[in-house]
């Protein structure tokens, strides 16, 4: 369902068109769309995403992406770095932020939106220039907003050739005609994330950023507010009904995101005593089979 499929729909249902209702104007359900939407990506963390940092020597602290919502992996040149807090590093340096060089650890400042690397990182992320089959450089065109690459100079039959590529691990952005891309070979910064869904828009053929057999939840959100406000088209055993239905898909993306598995993997010496609470359950002896008659 797109945003023009979304409104129809709720005309349908209320009778109330958002283009001249006084109680339900477009902005109203638009602003309800939205929340119901970020509604789902919190509880459900359907939604995950991953970003290659550039990292600058001597630089510490990095801003993360607008759309992060809980952060559960990070990587430093393709291996895992752990999570702590600023108050620990203190604790256990007071001239922290003086060492420098390889990270081993990361910290958050969610006030400000970044992340800091522990150790400061002495080495600036590593790239290599990204060329075609023939050995020549790939340049970014203008739909390279999309993650495609033009390389037009031996192109087939004097056509356009595209590539598409992971755009995160490209530098520079998209966007630039005729820049040189690069694609990251060391010391990059990735993070795995939960994201905030992109809002939707007024745009007609504006889609969710959310499974397509999900978006029916987005309406029944609408509905939900719609039904509870304090206006002729209030009705409490509506809303009932409509939240029912909401919270059955939203228990479905539950089930179908990897929000249900464990962030980070305990792993254990394979030789590891038993635990306590296991203790009491071990047998003293195994006594021998009995004999039959």
């Amino acid at each position: 369902m797109n945003w023009g499929d979304i409104k129809t729909a709720f005309q349908n249902i209320t009778g109330e068109n958002p283009a001249n209702s006084s109680y339900f104007p477009e902005s109203r359900i638009l602003a309800w769309a939205n929340q119901s939407l970020r509604d789902l990506a919190r509880e459900t963390n359907y939604l995950e995403k991953r970003d290659i940092l550039h990292v600058v020597a001597g630089t510490q602290e990095y801003d993360l992406p607008t759309n992060v919502d809980e952060i559960f992996r990070v990587t430093y040149d393709w291996e895992r770095i752990r999570p702590i807090t600023q108050i620990k590093l203190r604790a256990y340096n007071q001239r922290w932020r003086e060492r420098s060089g390889k990270p081993r650890m990361y910290y958050l400042d969610q006030i400000n939106q970044k992340i800091g690397l522990y150790e400061r990182p002495d080495v600036t992320t590593s790239y290599q220039t990204l060329v075609d089959d023939t050995g020549t450089p790939l340049t970014a065109g203008s739909d390279g907003v999309y993650g495609f690459i033009i390389d037009s100079a031996n192109a087939p039959s004097g056509r356009d050739a595209t590539i598409l590529i992971d755009r995160s691990s490209v530098q520079p952005i998209f966007g630039f005609d005729g820049a040189l891309l690069n694609e990251i070979v060391g010391d990059g910064l990735e993070i795995f994330y939960s994201a905030i869904p992109e809002e939707i828009t007024t745009n007609v053929q504006d889609i969710p950023e959310i499974p397509r057999w999900a978006s029916p939840a987005i309406l029944y959100g609408i509905l939900i507010e719609a039904y509870s406000a304090e206006t002729p088209l209030q009705d409490f055993d509506t809303v009932a009904a409509y939240s029912v239905l909401y919270r059955h898909i939203k228990n479905r993306l539950k089930v179908r995101s990897f929000a249900r598995l464990p962030r980070a993997w305990a792993i254990r010496c394979a030789h590891e005593k038993p635990s306590w609470n296991m203790v009491p359950r071990l047998p003293q002896h195994i006594p021998p089979p009995s004999e039959g008659p």
